[in-house]
């Protein structure tokens, strides 16, 4: 298997993230990562623009800069503003922001409003693409230079 090949073909062309970079020193960790990211990002309940906002709702809590951009510039490429469009997405930023400050610990009327807006399974995808970006903010501003 070709790492380099494969994230060069990933991006198509645009800078590859240096998260990514860094993850292809470990090839097996590095495709499971993958598989285990496109699986939460993949469009189901919940709408690709609005999994790219909450991304970067979290990024924002945590400050990192690479996923910062890559999100905006995602967004901009899909014709998208950055900031939430209606009162669902803000819900749904909202609380991913909460969850990424309280360390995941959010309050029950926190996690009811949500459901005002969304059906628990959207509720479920809400909190894996903000835990995914947790970790993944963590990842960069750790170890991205």
């Amino acid at each position: 298997m070709d790492i380099q090949r494969l994230l060069e073909e990933r991006f198509g062309g645009r800078d590859i993230p240096e998260a990514y970079r860094i993850l292809a020193r470990k090839p097996e960790t590095l495709m499971r990562f993958i598989e285990f990211r496109d699986s939460i990002m993949a469009s189901e309940k919940l709408e690709s623009v609005l999994k790219e906002k909450i991304a970067l709702a979290v990024s924002r809590v945590n400050d990192c800069n690479p996923c910062l951009i890559s999100h905006s510039k995602k967004l901009e490429m899909l014709g998208e503003d950055i900031e939430p469009a209606n009162e669902r997405e803000r819900v749904a930023t909202s609380f991913a922001a909460r969850i990424a400050m309280a360390r995941g610990k959010v309050e029950e009327e926190e996690i009811q409003r949500v459901l005002e807006f969304f059906d628990y399974d959207e509720l479920l995808e809400i909190a894996l693409v903000a835990s995914l970006y947790m970790f993944l903010n963590t990842f960069n501003n750790l170890l991205v230079r």
